[in-house]
């Protein structure tokens, strides 16, 4: 199938288009941070071949952009 003039990745009629947000922020430069790799979560059990994973959710402050907390 082929398809032209469509504006964005996606196909379907009425899927937000990717675009900059306004912010006060000034962007960061690219690749200016290294990407933090978290380790390999561990199953707590497993079962048949099936991991089970316990996550826990917490609020924090983080440094999403930096020298910004959030």
């Amino acid at each position: 199938m082929a398809v032209a003039g469509v504006p964005g990745c996606s196909l379907l009629a009425g899927t937000p288009q990717p675009r900059f947000l306004a912010c006060a922020a000034a962007p960061p430069k690219p690749y200016a941070v290294p990407l933090p790799i978290p380790e390999v979560a561990k199953p707590v059990r497993s079962v048949g071949g099936v991991g089970f994973y316990e996550l826990v959710e917490r609020a924090a402050d983080m440094e999403l952009l930096p020298g910004l907390r959030t």
